[in-house]
């Protein structure tokens, strides 16, 4: 059985989002290949879980549901949805988590200059074609290692899910502001670093192209880089 908490480091959704923080995933020692969910104080909340299947808990004096959900013994992600109320009527209170062995978020800040997760790789260099360095919208959205080995998912600035089980060297396509994206991206996990290529589609079909950089740990300031 694994020592290590897989334990959630990243949530996106709803107000309540934050109450999922440092939960965590553990092999369950009863029943091989499930897993046991804890809240953050070590209280098991659901036991001998399968991967992939729905699951319902209750915490804090609500009821919430992970589903869609993958993990093994380093990672966890899935989608979450509770009864809470939403922060807007119109929305629902749902959204999506990461979970990482050894990790967890105490001392973390939502404010600018916060430590971000250890595997948020997060593009910090945005290039035309051309090579000359520019600023859209691509800046700061990130890649994080989903379950199976290799692939990734992608998030926008503020954690909003825009791709899952992406692949190095695969095109992949999402929506961000009122432009088609389409990028593809190449993996290091060892210098948890991505490099790759980006085309974006405009309301009139303006298209523009070029790359981008990304790497975990937060930004590196462009001008202390050079193009190769």
């Amino acid at each position: 059985m694994s020592t290590d908490k897989i334990k959630i480091d990243h949530v996106t959704g709803g107000k309540n989002k934050d109450e999922l923080k440092n939960c965590y995933f553990e092999p369950s020692p009863d029943l091989p290949g499930s897993y046991d969910f804890y809240d953050k104080n070590g209280h098991r909340l659901a036991r001998d879980l399968n991967v992939g299947d729905p699951f319902e808990f209750d915490m804090n004096g609500l009821t919430w549901v992970f589903y869609e959900w993958t993990c093994d013994n380093l990672h966890a992600n899935g989608n979450w949805r509770n009864n809470g109320p939403a922060v807007d009527p119109t929305l629902e209170q749902e959204g999506t988590f990461t979970a990482q062995a050894g990790g967890g978020v105490d001392g973390e800040t939502d404010e600018p200059g916060g430590i971000l997760p250890l595997e948020q790789i997060r593009i910090f260099e945005v290039r035309l074609e051309d090579g000359t360095i520019i600023d859209n919208a691509l800046m700061d959205c990130f890649f994080s290692p989903q379950g199976p080995v290799g692939e990734y998912m992608f998030f926008e600035q503020d954690g909003q899910q825009k791709g899952s089980a992406i692949k190095g060297g695969a095109y992949f396509e999402f929506k961000l502001g009122d432009e088609i994206w389409v990028l593809k991206a190449h993996f290091h996990p060892k210098e948890e670093t991505a490099q790759g290529h980006w085309h974006s589609f405009g309301p009139d079909d303006e298209e523009q192209g070029g790359t981008f950089t990304a790497q975990a740990g937060g930004s590196v300031p462009t001008a202390a880089s050079a193009y190769a």
